[in-house]
């Protein structure tokens, strides 16, 4: 299951990923295995809550504390 009940955000991107947002990290589902990304990992947000897709492996990420990166 997920690591966190509430969903910010919910994208699927060029390679078929879906990636969401929670309050404790990126998840990224990928060939039926779930990963977390979180700032333990670099990752700049543990709540991201808008994403985009700007090129393929490119990414802007809005957080409700942080802006956006």
């Amino acid at each position: 299951g997920l690591p966190h009940p509430y969903v910010l955000s919910l994208f699927r991107d060029a390679a078929a990923n879906i990636w969401a947002g929670s309050r404790t990290g990126l998840m990224r589902l990928r060939d039926d295995e779930l990963r977390l990304f979180t700032t333990r990992e670099g990752f700049p947000t543990n709540s991201p809550s808008a994403l985009l897709e700007i090129a393929p492996e490119r990414w802007f990420i809005g957080s409700q504390n942080s802006g956006g990166y």
